[in-house]
């Protein structure tokens, strides 16, 4: 093999060599990317969708008299209330088990909040009424991440007695 020949093959596979290791790194720089997005889009997920189900819920409920806070299990509790024929229910919304969780329960009856349905991932739930007198609730999420989360909405039942 004369060198010349030597030299191309050598030349050659240093060029394949180099060729392989920049697709390796940019593979790798993609899945970086990729998995960066994904933690980012689901954060922003949960963030959004914890802030609109609750402002959801209130926004259903804005009447006079059905809703009110309770304090449960070391966070707060929207309880909304609902007179369906001659029954009257509620719809605790909490957090238990660092979930926020939903239950319906016939008013004065002791519910077993473990059984309530699991909406998504969430460290606490705290209600501010201090504002209630401007018609204001806020209401604080700390999401599963330990993300902080905030919304106010304001209420147009409190304008004649609102909230309990």
């Amino acid at each position: 093999m004369t060198r010349r020949r030597l030299y191309d093959i050598v030349f050659t596979l240093a060029l394949f060599a180099l060729y392989t290791t920049m697709a390796l790194v940019l593979v790798a720089i993609g899945a970086r990317v990729y998995l960066a997005t994904s933690d980012t889009m689901t954060t922003n997920y949960n963030e959004r969708t914890s802030v609109l189900y609750v402002a959801q819920r209130l926004r259903q409920n804005d009447v006079y008299g059905q809703v009110r806070v309770e304090h449960l299990n070391g966070s707060d509790a929207l309880v909304f209330s609902e007179t369906i024929g001659d029954d009257t229910y509620e719809t605790w919304l909490y957090v238990f088990d660092d979930q926020l969780c939903e239950i319906l329960v016939a008013r004065g009856s002791q519910a077993d909040l473990r059984y309530g349905q699991r909406i998504m991932p969430m460290q606490s739930m705290t209600v501010d009424t201090s504002r209630l007198s401007d018609g204001l609730i806020s209401v604080r999420f700390m999401l599963e991440d330990g993300q902080p989360s905030q919304i106010d909405i304001y209420l147009k039942s409190i304008d004649t007695g609102g909230i309990q």
